[in-house]
C-alpha cells in the first residue's frame, strides 16, 4: 500500500471493509491531521457513477452543519479511482468499541450519550439534512465526554447496503422500514436507528438480528423486539418505553423530534415505581387503630376502640408488634433533655437485670405471651400497660421516666458506709469497667531533655549516611525528571493508530 493519496500521507488504517479503507492521515496543504474515507469505484460497477453524484449532492447541502455534536467534513472528492472524502478526526472510542467489550452502561450513561446524538440529529433536521447510514460505529465518545456524529455529507456511501445479498452488512440492522422500502427519509429515519443503537446498548443484542440480509430486512419490516427491559431486568422501565416508540414502525407513532425524546429520558431520573405509574396493591385490613403515645414515650393520648369482629390479629402478633415498637423507641433518649446517666441508676439498672431471669424489653426479644391489660382496647405493648404494679423492679426498662435520672446530678458527699453494705466486687468491677473514663497520666518530660537527647542521636549518625541519603535522592530526582522528558518526547513523536471511524 502506498503511504499517500494524492494529497494525503496516509498514518494509519482506522478499519476497512470490502470496498472501502478508514485511515488516519495528513492534509499536506492544510497540516490538519484528517480521517480519510475512500471507496474504491472500480468495484461498484455500474453504481459508481450514481454514488459519486449522491454524495456530492449531499456535501453541498451538508455545508450549513455547524454543531458540536458533528463531525467536521472537510470535502469529497474523486482521486486515483477513489471516492475520498476527508473528515475531522475525532480522538476516542465509538458506541461500537464500547459495546464489543462489554463493559455495560448505566442509565446516566444511556440518556448522555442519548441526549448529546439529539443534538445533533435536531440540528441537522432543522437544515433538513438526514442521515443514511447512522450505526454504532459513527458515534463517537470523545475523551472529554462530547458525543459527535461520524460520516454527515457522506452518509450515502453506506446506504449501499440496502440492497446487500448474502451477509449482512453491519450498519443494515439499524436502518428504518421506510429507507429499506425506498421512500424519502426524514429525522424520525435517523431516531429509529438511534433507537436500534440504543436498544441494543441496554440488552447487548441486536433489535433486529439476522446472519444474512434478506432475515434483517424481513425483521425490520415485520417484526417487533421484546421490551428491553424484559431482556435486562435492570432497565429502567421509561427508558424501554423510550426506546419502543423509536422503534415504531409507522413514522407518525415515533418521536418527531430529537427533543421529544429526551424530554421522556429526563423521567428516568425518577424512580422506577413512580415513573412506571404502576397501580398500588390494596392495603391489608388492619386489626387493630394505631396509638399515639406523648412525647415522653409511656403515656397513651388516646385509646381508639375498634369493633371485635376487626380484632382478629394473633395475640402472639399483638404482642410481637407491640414488643418491637417499644425497643426501637427505647434506644432513643428522653425528650426532656435526659441524656446522660449517673453511675449508680446505671449500675443498678445493670445488676438488677443480671439478677433477674428475665430480660428487659428493651433489649429482649419480644414475649409471645399476651399482655395482661385491658383487651377490650387492643393490644398494648407492654412496656405501656398501666395496670402494672410499681413494686415490679424486675421488669422495668429504661423507657419509664421515674427510673431516669435528674437532667443535672447534684453531687452530694456520701456518708461513710458501714462495714455490713460494702457493696459487692461485682458492682466495683462494673463501676470500674464502665465508668472508668480517667486518662492515665502523662509523664512529664522537660523539652530540653528531649532536644538534648534528639541532638545526641544526630551526631552519633555517620557522616557518610548523611551523604548517601543526598545522593539517592539526587539521583531519583534525575530518573524522573528524565522519565517525563521521555514520555513528553514519546508522545510527540508517537503515531498509535487512532480510534475506528467510518
Amino acid at each position: 500500500m502506498s503511504n499517500k493519496i494524492g494529497r494525503f500521507e496516509i498514518l494509519s488504517e482506522s478499519t476497512h471493509s470490502e470496498i472501502g479503507f478508514v485511515y488516519k492521515a495528513t492534509d499536506e496543504v492544510s497540516g490538519q491531521t484528517v480521517a480519510l474515507k475512500t471507496i474504491k469505484l472500480d468495484l461498484l460497477g455500474e453504481q459508481a457513477a450514481a454514488l459519486v453524484s449522491s454524495v456530492q449532492e449531499e456535501v453541498a447541502t451538508s455545508k450549513v452543519l455547524n454543531s458540536h455534536n458533528i463531525a467536521v467534513l472537510y470535502g469529497a472528492e474523486e482521486i486515483e479511482g477513489q471516492l475520498c472524502a476527508s473528515m475531522e478526526y475525532v480522538q476516542g472510542n465509538s458506541i461500537a468499541t464500547m459495546m464489543a467489550r462489554k463493559e455495560g452502561f448505566s442509565v446516566w450513561d444511556l440518556m448522555d450519550i442519548a441526549r448529546q446524538s439529539c443534538q445533533g440529529l435536531d440540528h441537522a433536521r432543522g437544515h433538513k439534512v438526514v442521515h443514511h447510514s447512522i450505526e454504532p460505529a459513527k458515534i463517537m465518545v470523545q475523551w472529554d465526554g462530547i458525543v459527535k456524529l461520524l460520516s454527515f455529507g457522506v452518509s450515502t456511501m453506506g446506504s449501499l447496503a440496502v440492497n446487500a445479498t448474502g451477509n449482512a452488512p453491519e450498519v443494515l440492522h439499524y436502518m428504518s422500514p421506510e429507507q429499506l422500502r425506498g421512500d424519502p427519509l426524514d429525522a424520525r429515519s435517523n431516531l429509529f436507528s438511534l433507537g436500534a443503537i440504543l436498544y441494543e446498548m441496554v440488552t447487548e443484542r441486536k433489535a433486529f438480528d439476522g446472519d444474512e440480509a434478506d432475515q434483517v430486512r424481513q425483521s425490520i419490516s415485520e417484526m417487533t423486539p421484546p421490551p428491553p427491559d424484559q431482556i435486562n431486568r435492570k432497565a429502567h422501565p421509561v427508558l424501554s418505553q423510550v426506546i419502543m416508540k423509536a422503534l415504531a414502525k409507522d413514522p407518525e407513532e415515533r418521536y418527531q423530534s430529537g427533543q421529544d425524546m429526551v424530554n421522556d429520558l429526563e423521567r428516568c431520573k425518577e424512580s422506577p415505581v413512580k415513573a412506571a405509574a404502576k397501580p398500588a396493591a390494596p392495603a391489608a385490613p388492619k386489626a387493630a387503630a394505631p396509638q399515639k403515645y406523648t412525647a415522653a414515650g409511656n403515656t397513651p393520648i388516646a385509646k381508639t376502640e375498634v369493633p371485635a369482629a376487626k380484632a382478629v390479629a394473633s395475640p402472639r402478633v399483638a404482642a410481637a408488634a407491640a414488643g418491637a415498637g417499644t425497643s426501637s423507641r427505647t434506644q432513643k433518649t428522653s425528650p426532656s433533655g435526659a441524656g446522660e446517666l449517673s453511675a449508680d441508676a446505671v449500675v443498678k439498672a445493670v445488676t438488677t437485670r443480671a439478677e433477674s431471669p428475665k430480660m428487659s424489653a428493651a433489649t429482649a426479644p419480644p414475649t409471645l405471651e399476651p399482655p395482661q391489660a385491658d383487651t377490650s382496647h387492643g393490644s398494648v405493648d407492654p412496656m405501656m400497660d398501666e395496670s402494672r404494679t410499681t413494686n415490679d423492679k424486675a421488669g422495668r426498662s429504661f423507657s419509664e421516666i421515674n427510673e431516669l435520672p435528674p437532667m443535672k446530678e447534684i453531687y452530694v458527699a456520701p456518708a461513710p458506709p458501714p462495714a455490713s453494705e460494702e457493696a459487692p466486687p461485682a458492682v466495683d468491677a462494673v463501676k470500674a469497667t464502665v465508668f472508668n473514663n480517667a486518662t492515665p497520666e502523662k509523664v512529664k518530660v522537660q523539652p530540653r531533655e528531649v532536644a538534648r537527647k534528639a541532638v545526641g542521636e544526630i551526631k552519633k549518625t555517620p557522616p557518610k549516611l548523611f551523604f548517601y541519603s543526598i545522593a539517592g535522592a539526587v539521583g531519583i530526582i534525575l530518573i524522573i525528571v528524565v522519565g517525563i522528558a521521555f514520555h513528553i518526547h514519546s508522545e510527540n513523536s508517537d503515531d498509535d493508530p487512532g480510534p475506528a471511524q467510518s
